[in-house]
């Protein structure tokens, strides 16, 4: 999530939609392998997952229609914020792995 804020910042807008679709896949991923997240847990992966296919499908309309590029400082700020909640979702899957 951290590279997708620096190609924000680098207006690397071509690259972006794959990254999302890797990072989309991985939180996937992660909630499949871990059934036994809390309800709470398990909304904010959905959560992440549905922000970054908006933030993906804004990107590739703008790269379609050659319209001007997004906001990179909003678009980190959601990225940002989606950092922090799924940091609290690996920190319970790190203490339930450790159990």
């Amino acid at each position: 999530m951290e590279e997708i804020e620096r190609l924000h910042r680098e207006k690397a807008w071509r690259i972006l939609p794959d990254r999302y679709t890797v990072l989309k896949k991985s939180l996937i991923s992660v909630q499949g392998a871990n059934p036994d997240l809390s309800k709470e847990h398990k909304e904010s992966l959905n959560r992440a997952v549905g922000q970054f296919t908006i933030i993906k499908n804004k990107i590739e309309n703008i790269l379609s229609t050659h319209a001007d590029s997004p906001d990179a400082s909003k678009l980190n700020k959601i990225v940002t914020k989606q950092i922090d909640n799924l940091t609290q979702v690996l920190e319970e899957i790190k203490n339930t792995v450790g159990r």
